[in-house]
């Protein structure tokens, strides 16, 4: 079998870099089943290493990289703390758990040896049920984007317009992508309930995001109050709101304060859900095929397909500057989100190229974002990205590209809508992609917790 996280020289820099030596995983730590490079995944530039170190005596998070040279850590959290903080991880709000954190410094929680180690929200119990394998498994939907029709799909800027061509019948092919991620959302839902998981979507309607508003009520209801509480932050100043509301156009507007304000809900309900794995469910576009379309924003069909899945990690710089990006970093070194994340996607990929025919993206293919943002996860199209989703969600997380919309040949299956999905209308072709995700879960839960059942617990 091809060995996770292949990429050893860079591990090493960044041990050297932390003061590791060899010595990350060492004291007393029965809830972190770490890999010794989980470094190399992590960090994507070293320079991020200003933020942290690492030793026997604990983790240490910094502000700056100045106070990391004057000793003032942020927080420090010691061997005997790495328990504790897995399980307020998963058992704290957000804000509840960076509030924690920061008050820390370099304190010392209470050691308590008769403290019982609570069984986490990612650990699955298997009730036995053999026609229903999956019950009381929690698995988190989030199908990307929100665009209900053709319009706010230009404004997100995630629709496929291909020009009249020979390869299109001479007819122009228009779709978008978040139609696809609802359907395809519906479909695993319904499989998985089929197997008895408990499933919850971070958005069921078209046009609608996490809020459970569309663009327009948004702009309507919360912008406003989004820009006076960032002039109260002293991130906009009054002058440059009165730019934004009489200058901005829709499609700044919503990539500048909706979609981080939407990115945000998804995050905060998926963890209040406390799910066993998260698939976050994306449709690809072949970038360098979206970067020559033409001014009326249409392109030219390719013959490029591919799949891919990102997991959480690959910090670059600047991405330690805010505490909670810091709390993020964090709690990918002390918990198991990581390497599960890598278990849950490997098995995705996988599947997804058995039940599509779409091959793996090849590493040499010329991706911005794959060679400049991302890091090699050790199994074909695996790749660690700081995603604002992979870096907010806890627990394992599969954020899945199955295919290329503006392929030929997907094109045109993608434009038709010859099946019916959750008694809406669909393309069949988001079927087999749905299929991916549900048999991925599967073997994902017969890796992880084979044998576990209620029993072990007693």
């Amino acid at each position: 079998m091809k060995r996770m996280y292949p990429h050893l020289p860079l591990a090493a820099l960044l041990i050297a870099i932390c003061g590791v030596a060899g010595c990350f995983f060492s004291g007393k730590n029965p809830v972190v089943d770490p890999f010794p490079d989980i470094l190399s995944l992590a960090v994507k530039d070293p320079a991020i290493a200003d933020y942290f170190a690492v030793s026997p005596e604990g983790i240490f998070m910094y502000e700056s990289a100045e106070n990391k040279k004057a000793g003032q850590p942020e927080a420090v959290i010691y061997p005997d703390e790495y328990d504790r903080f897995v399980r307020l991880v998963y058992e704290l709000p957000a804000d509840s758990l960076l509030a924690l954190y920061l008050a820390k410094a370099s304190t010392h929680w209470p050691v308590d040896d008769d403290e019982p180690q609570a069984i986490l929200p990612t650990d699955f119990i298997s009730s036995g049920d053999s026609l229903l394998p999956l019950k009381g498994l929690r698995v988190a939907l989030d199908p990307g984007h929100i665009a209900g029709d053709y319009e706010t799909a230009v404004t997100e800027g995630k629709y496929i317009h291909l020009m009249p061509t020979p390869a299109t019948y001479m007819q122009p092919v228009r779709f978008f992508e978040a139609g696809l991620t609802l359907a395809t959302a519906w479909a695993v839902r319904e499989e998985l309930e089929a197997l008895g998981a408990t499933v919850f979507m971070t958005r069921t309607q078209p046009g609608k995001g996490a809020l459970g508003l569309t663009f327009p009520e948004w702009k309507q209801t919360r912008w406003d109050s989004l820009m006076e509480a960032e002039k109260t932050e002293g991130t906009l100043t009054e002058a440059e709101i009165a730019k934004w509301k009489t200058r901005a156009e829709d499609k700044d507007i919503m990539s500048r304060f909706f979609t981080p304000e939407d990115l945000r809900e998804r995050a905060r309900k998926i963890n209040a859900f406390h799910p066993h794995l998260t698939l976050i469910i994306h449709y690809n576009i072949d970038s360098p095929n979206w970067d020559q379309r033409d001014a009326a924003g249409r392109m030219s069909p390719t013959g490029q397909n591919y799949c891919m899945a990102f997991v959480p990690g690959a910090f670059m710089t600047g991405e330690l500057a805010r505490p909670e990006d810091r709390l993020a970093f964090l709690r990918l070194l002390l918990t198991r989100d990581l390497r599960q994340s890598v278990t849950l996607s490997d098995a995705f990929v996988r599947h997804s190229v058995a039940e599509t025919g779409v091959p793996v993206v090849s590493p040499d293919y010329p991706l911005r974002y794959l060679q400049k943002a991302s890091l090699p996860a050790g199994y074909p199209g695996v790749y660690a990205r700081n995603l604002s989703l992979t870096r907010m969600v806890t627990g394992p997380v599969c954020y899945g590209e199955s295919l290329c919309q503006d392929n030929i040949q997907e094109s045109r299956s993608l434009s038709l809508n010859d099946t019916e999905i959750a008694g809406n209308p669909a393309p069949k072709r988001v079927k087999s992609v749905a299929r991916a995700y549900v048999k991925a879960v599967k073997e994902y839960v017969e890796k992880e917790f084979t044998g576990k059942s209620s029993a072990d617990h007693k």
